[in-house]
């Protein structure tokens, strides 16, 4: 409510409610909010995102993606948890890049890390 256009980093806001709140507040205002996720900047991606009609319909993306280094276990504690943090940057980007989104999802998801374990979260999963 500063009166300045804001660019932001997921998650804009805790939920739905509070994020339609945000975008009627700036439209009333004029001023411009984009929640963005940071793979679409990234210039490989953004070269396959330009470059998709060349290559047809497309069927099926595979992403895999680590977090090196591992981030701290403070940090895991806050995150919001693996879908949260990072499951969101695979499901935009796949999302982003084929114009569509999911209509089904299909997720089976593991802990290979004791302490994660401990905390109610997954470190690995298989998204389809």
């Amino acid at each position: 409510n500063c009166g300045k256009p804001v660019f932001c980093e997921k998650p804009l806001t805790e939920n739905l409610e509070q994020a339609e709140r945000c975008y009627k507040l700036a439209a009333e205002k004029g001023l411009p909010l984009m929640c963005s996720l940071n793979r679409r900047f990234d210039p490989n991606l953004t070269e396959i995102h330009a470059r998709k009609a060349e290559v047809g319909h497309i069927h099926t993306i595979r992403t895999i993606a680590r977090d090196h280094p591992f981030p701290s276990l403070d940090y895991l504690k806050t995150s919001g948890g693996f879908f949260h943090d990072c499951g969101i940057h695979d499901f935009d980007l796949v999302s982003w890049i084929i114009g569509e989104h999911p209509v089904n999802v299909y997720v089976q998801a593991h802990t290979q890390h004791p302490v994660i374990e401990s905390y109610g979260d997954v470190d690995t999963a298989f998204i389809s």
